[in-house]
């Protein structure tokens, strides 16, 4: 018996000794597996124009396509010479080099290394000593490359410009001055003769202070900011008269319990220069509250998140218990049953640390389940961790249940984090099957994550060429290269990957309008009916516009007789539909229609609200589907498992090279578009510019001349009252070509086909434009064609600040219209304009 007692506790110490090493080896396993994010490591570079630095550049670990990366430009003096500054945060710097491209990268116009940069302590110094290679008034793309310890070929980009009179200083220096005397109102009243405050400016929001704000808002009311990083102007674009530039800082509030908050700003100005004094045009300020988690006011069944924009990035899930939102580049889950806030994402150790708070990225919540789990992306630049300084598509799962944050995959991309987001902030769709549907680069992809594989599901979209459900769960494109000979819509289920398709006959053309809800919209055209005039301009009058359910059943038809549909908007739950008739000289406008959506959308339980406070004014809410406890929830930081194998992830398209005009506007990419008419009408409400893909500039606003007028326009008189074929041929004899364009209209040819024929360069044609936006290629020396509001085509040959010179065939005399009268005699006949931008 005594044995046997022995001999049983000896086999249970054995297992209870095997248990214990089973588990410490189990545990070290798992520990294994845990990582946290890599500190960020890559130098920044500081620029120095005119004694100034400016434009502080970020690393990037791969080489990128640099027609895009035209996020600064950097202003060279005579001699050439661009001081830089690297700090390199304790890396030791090994190489240095640059290289000169043209400004669509095809010509390398200088490669150079660097070998006498200095060694300061906590930075570099070196001179770049660019040759005397480039041709004045003409940008190119400067490339530095970094090597040190930790990374080879880190690779900094900006635009140069040498141009005589830019007065960089005189502007960069009334930009900080501007933005040190805001924070001192005894000072600040020297601001006010730069101030514009009206109406229009909205004085009850921090979030967004404009030229037209109060100068109490302007000088940050009563909240006793505190800037505690020093801004670097980064000069976005710049001429002899005017420059935008952007400053970006953050500053400290101090509350009343003694806490400090943080909160990142951002400031445009957009400036003139004139010997008499600088005229502020434009400014705009932003201010977003770094989340505290520690600090976060929690009441209820609401969690106040600040002082932000209304457009928070938020997903709940359907119990509405459980709720995952974006804040200043950071995810945080906040789980309302277990009292708990999961800080689920964030490159942001130091926020103090320009590299950890670099904004050039975003963050997108793909799904929220019940069980607490949180699918996402975050794409742009990577300003940390393994891959530092790569710009791509990172996709997330955060387990509740584990509380562990897993990579799925990496998806690299060489365009820029703003072209990215052009796309991404608009369509990205993960279903049930763990398949991710998005759109990169014209093409929308089938991405399964759990296979690390893709398929290509279609490609050489037209911009704009599709149209999706609120939910991006249906996606629905044209077949065909454009709405001229399309016949057929397909519609994709991306739940499940279902196809329908709509179809109409060949005399028939069907165009996609959109959703609402699940319901498809779309407008039937008669072939016969598409009408592209002598302008180029094309009409697809639509007789019938119709809705259908997800099973494809028609639910309603709008069609009326003699009444056609030019354009069909979805706002809200309302279809606003521009209607035309048809006459003897074409279609005319008639008063506008809509139809309504009497469906219930279902929001959720999570929705968002705004509170005004004394102090800090407006500020954003979230408005939880159920209380919070009394107590705050408790942070939870979760752990991030680190993957044995690569996640990386190439796509490659089939896709054929677009024409493509983007538009750049307070210091940002703001769209890109097919439609040059309509870049340059987004580009004229923003006060920005348009470029094509080789980053030629397609227009400015504001970089004209005041006064000019083109010679060698002969006045001419048209018999035929063919005036457009008039115009046609002075433009074309001013180029050096004699063309009997009445003939070749006779054939079926239109303004923008003859055009394009004969001239070497790139051919506009504007609808619904602005006589100001028409009048910058007057100042670029290019005759305008302008239609008048009896149908009229008059040839524009120059402009003063009171009128403008047209030459009227029907006339045959060249002669001044006031330009008020002129402004509003065009945009009655519908604004249409026809133009070209020479290539010599």
């Amino acid at each position: 018996m005594k044995k046997t007692i022995i001999k049983g506790i000896i086999l249970a110490a054995v297992f209870f000794i095997f248990i214990f090493i089973l588990t410490q080896w189990r545990g070290k396993d798992d520990q294994n597996q845990i990582t946290t994010m890599g500190e960020a490591t890559f130098p920044t570079i500081y620029l120095t124009s005119f004694e100034n630095n400016i434009n502080e550049l970020h690393g990037y670990a791969d080489d990128m396509e640099a027609n895009y990366m035209r996020d600064t430009i950097t202003p060279l003096s005579e001699d050439r010479v661009l001081p830089i500054t690297i700090n390199n945060y304790g890396s030791k710097i090994l190489k240095l080099s640059y290289e000169v491209r043209s400004s669509d990268t095809t010509r390398l116009v200088e490669q150079t290394e660097v070998t006498d940069f200095k060694d300061n302590g906590d930075y570099f110094s070196a001179n770049l000593n660019i040759k005397n290679l480039l041709e004045d008034n003409k940008e190119y793309i400067l490339k530095i490359i970094i090597s040190t310890k930790t990374a080879e070929n880190i690779n900094y980009y900006t635009r140069i410009i040498k141009k005589d009179k830019l007065n960089v200083k005189e502007k960069v220096d009334f930009v900080k001055e501007f933005n040190q005397k805001t924070f001192d109102k005894s000072q600040a009243e020297d601001l006010v003769i730069y101030l514009e405050s009206n109406s229009s400016g909205d004085s009850s929001s921090f979030n967004k202070v404009t030229i037209n704000s109060k100068f109490e808002q302007v000088t940050w009311g009563q909240l006793n900011a505190t800037r505690e990083t020093e801004p670097i102007p980064q000069i976005k674009e710049i001429d002899s008269q005017t420059a935008s530039i952007v400053l970006k800082y953050v500053v400290s509030i101090q509350n009343e319990n003694d806490s400090i908050e943080y909160y990142n700003v951002k400031e445009y100005y957009r400036i003139r220069y004139t010997q008499d004094r600088i005229y502020l045009l434009d400014f705009e300020r932003s201010m977003t509250q770094i989340f505290d988690e520690s600090n976060s006011v929690f009441k209820d069944n609401r969690l106040t998140l600040g002082i932000r924009d209304e457009n928070i990035e938020y997903k709940d899930n359907p119990s509405g218990n459980l709720v995952a939102f974006v804040q200043e580049g950071e995810l945080y889950v906040l789980n309302i049953s277990e009292n708990k806030i999961v800080k689920a994402f964030s490159f942001r150790d130091d926020v103090l640390d320009t590299r950890d708070n670099y904004d050039q990225f975003d963050i997108k919540v793909l799904d929220v389940d019940d069980e607490g789990n949180v699918a996402f992306l975050v794409y742009g630049y990577m300003n940390r961790g393994d891959y530092e300084g790569q710009v791509g598509i990172d996709v997330f799962y955060y387990s509740s249940n584990l509380n562990t944050l897993e990579e799925r995959l990496f998806i690299p991309s060489t365009h820029p984090y703003q072209m990215m987001k052009q796309s991404i902030s608009n369509f990205v769709y993960l279903n049930e099957q763990d398949k991710m549907y998005i759109d990169i680069d014209d093409s929308i992809y089938c991405v399964d994550l759990a296979q690390q594989s893709y398929t290509e599901v279609v490609n050489n979209l037209p911009l704009a060429g599709y149209v999706i459900s609120k939910d991006n769960s249906i996606l629905a494109w044209q077949n065909g290269e454009n709405a001229k000979s399309s016949t057929k819509i397909t519609i994709l289920d991306l739940s499940g990957g279902q196809k329908n398709t709509v179809e109409v006959g060949d005399d028939e053309r069907v165009i996609p309008i959109g959703f609402m809800d699940n319901d498809f919209i779309y407008g039937v055209t008669k072939a016969e009916d598409i009408i592209t005039d002598d302008t180029g301009v094309t009409l697809f009058p639509m007789y019938c516009l119709k809705i259908q359910d997800s099973n494809g059943d028609i639910i309603e038809e709008y069609q009326q007789d003699g009444i056609y549909i030019s354009d069909a908007q979805i706002i809200d739950n309302v279809i606003k539909l521009t209607r035309v008739t048809l006459n003897d000289t074409g279609y005319s406008y008639i008063e506008d229609d809509s139809i309504m959506n009497s469906l219930d959308v279902d929001k959720g339980k999570t929705s968002q609200n705004s509170i005004v406070t004394e102090t800090k004014e407006t500020q954003q809410q979230l408005v939880l589907g159920y209380s919070l406890k009394e107590k705050m929830p408790t942070l939870v930081m979760p752990k991030q498992i680190l993957s044995e194998k690569d996640l990386t992830l190439k796509l490659k398209s089939t896709k054929k090279q677009q024409d493509k005009y983007f538009v750049y506007a307070k210091g940002e990419l703001q769209g890109i578009f097919q439609n040059i008419s309509e870049a340059i009408i987004e580009a004229d409400s923003l006060y920005g510019v348009v470029v094509d893909k080789n980053q030629e500039y397609i227009w400015e606003r504001g970089n004209r001349l005041i006064r000019t007028s083109i010679s060698g326009i002969t006045p001419r008189l048209e018999e035929n009252g063919n005036s457009l074929a008039a115009c046609l041929d002075c433009i074309l004899e001013l180029s050096g070509k004699n063309v009997d364009c009445s003939s070749l209209m006779d054939k079926g040819e239109n303004a923008v086909s003859i055009l394009s024929d004969h001239i070497d360069g790139t051919i506009v044609e504007m609808s619904h434009a602005s006589l100001s936006a028409a009048l910058y290629y007057v100042s670029k020396g290019s005759p305008v064609i302008a239609k008048m509001d009896d149908n009229t085509q008059v040839l524009i040959v120059g402009y003063d600040e009171l009128n403008i010179s047209v030459m009227n065939p029907l006339k045959g005399t060249i002669y001044k219209i006031g330009m008020n009268d002129s402004t509003n005699l065009f945009e009655t006949a519908g604004g249409i304009f026809i133009t070209y931008l020479s290539n010599q």
